[in-house]
């Protein structure tokens, strides 16, 4: 059973290297919670969305487009859309200019 835990935690030491690499973090980011939060910079970030991004290969800029804009959204108690669906196009709930 460790072995199994093992390996879960060094895929996702993995995936966090990738993507802060791919986002130009040298100082790559830390677990909050091992496999669910990272402290990437001064974001904070879900590992489903690395993992997408990673997978995805998504354009390194989208990332911390969807991710200011999520930010302050939630900050003025506004919802806004996850980053699988920022990066698949779908319009921006708020701006309707989109």
């Amino acid at each position: 059973m460790n072995n199994l835990k093992e390996r879960f935690e060094n895929i996702c030491e993995e995936y966090l290297r990738k993507f802060c690499y791919k986002h130009g973090y040298e100082d790559y980011g830390d677990w909050v919670d091992m496999g669910n939060i990272a402290l990437v910079g001064d974001m904070y970030v879900d590992f489903n969305d690395i993992r997408y991004d990673i997978d995805h290969e998504i354009d390194e800029e989208k990332f911390e487009k969807w991710y200011w804009t999520a930010n302050d959204r939630r900050l003025d108690r506004l919802q806004y859309m996850n980053y699988r669906s920022f990066c698949l196009g779908a319009p921006d709930p708020i701006d309707r200019q989109n």
